[in-house]
């Protein structure tokens, strides 16, 4: 009268009589109701990871208890888009919907018995990076562009500034272009940029410096045109690669004697002695940025010619005069005989009148020098 053994028929009601017969053959009869009950069949998947939009998914999910293989299905709740679950309990897809998803499962064995789980289900953004991730410099004054762009999420990207600062003369396009021509001065710049992918709620940001130097900035002329002892001189000095307006200075040497230079660039004066002069000219824009240039700037004395330069002659014993004059230099001239003496009883003024009574015959040969009020000479040799 042992009932006994491993159900395997499908969870019922099973009914049937026994039947009990004692040694004299005599018998009683009942009839019974057995249940066979399903297993507690039970989804050991306690949750799922998270997914990622437009990255491929894959979950699977368990169950335990039952009778294998599982048929699985989802009674309530409805799937990300682009995700699918197989009869077999996969989990799979790329999902494009972005959110948090609740979602019950059925695992059914073979038996027709189940098990139902309440997960949810959360598609997040993909991280969407930036680059580059530093920015090249930038010139103060001088056009720059450097085109920024991002991955990670779906394009097409929209570029905004979120915080900080750009450089003033800069712009950032929607198109993540960032350029201009930065006029705000040298510094460093600090600023968010973040880019929203096309869903429209994803974005990543990333914080930028951009350090803004000085630009290189010329001086001109190359070369400086010479100058003339006692006459009044006159160059102009520019500047390029700057902000106007822009400052000069002499930062170490000398201009010749009688010529300055003004805060706006010009050399001017009138040089008083022949030199050759070496200095170093500082320019300064309107953001403080430098640029020098050293000059060599050689004053020369100009062509004095003196006039007459054959003498009429003299005779013995007679007054005689004869008067030197000079052009191209300043006068007043200081004349000199350098060379030579001029006949017994003839002497030269310093102010250039040769006079006298010769006391004697004969020729004789001099030289007669000019020099003018800067020290320039000329020399004639006459007889």
């Amino acid at each position: 009268g042992v009932i006994s053994g491993t159900p395997t028929a499908v969870p019922a009601s099973y009914s049937f009589t026994v039947r009990a017969t004692d040694a004299y053959s005599c018998s009683s009869t009942r009839a019974y109701t057995l249940v066979v009950n399903c297993p507690p069949v039970a989804i050991t998947t306690a949750s799922l990871t998270s997914a990622t939009q437009y990255a491929s998914y894959s979950a699977t999910l368990a169950a335990s208890n039952g009778t294998t293989p599982y048929s699985w299905s989802i009674t309530s709740g409805s799937l990300p888009t682009g995700l699918n679950f197989s009869a077999s309990g996969v989990l799979s897809g790329t999902p494009t919907q972005l959110g948090t998803f609740a979602l019950t499962f059925r695992a059914a064995d073979t038996n027709a018995c189940f098990a139902t789980r309440s997960l949810s289900l959360t598609v997040a953004c993909p991280v969407i990076t930036l680059t580059p991730v530093t920015l090249t410099g930038a010139q103060n004054n001088v056009a720059y562009s450097q085109q920024l762009s991002a991955s990670g999420g779906t394009a097409q990207y929209v570029f905004t500034r979120t915080s900080g600062a750009i450089p003033a003369g800069m712009t950032l396009t929607t198109a993540g272009l960032l350029s201009g021509t930065p006029t705000s001065g040298p510094g460093s710049y600090n600023f968010v940029i973040r880019a929203m992918d096309a869903s429209g709620s994803c974005s990543g940001s990333t914080s930028y410096t951009l350090t803004v130097t000085c630009p290189t900035i010329v001086v001109n002329p190359a070369i400086l045109s010479n100058g003339t002892v006692g006459v009044a001189y006159s160059s102009s000095l520019t500047s390029s690669g700057g902000t106007a307006p822009y400052l000069y200075s002499i930062i170490s040497g000398d201009l010749p004697d009688g010529l300055s230079l003004s805060s706006s660039g010009l050399i001017s004066g009138t040089p008083t002695q022949q030199t050759t002069a070496s200095f170093t000219v500082q320019t300064a824009d309107a953001f403080n940025c430098t640029g020098t240039r050293a000059y060599t700037l050689t004053t020369v004395c100009p062509v004095i010619e003196i006039t007459p330069d054959t003498l009429t002659d003299a005779y013995y014993n007679l007054p005689y005069s004869e008067t030197f004059t000079a052009t191209g230099g300043t006068g007043p001239y200081t004349w000199s005989i350098v060379a030579g003496v001029p006949p017994s009883g003839i002497t030269l003024s310093s102010t250039g009148v040769l006079s006298g009574t010769s006391t004697n015959f004969g020729t004789a040969s001099f030289s007669v020098r000019a020099t003018d009020s800067y020290g320039c000479i000329a020399t004639i040799s006459v007889s």
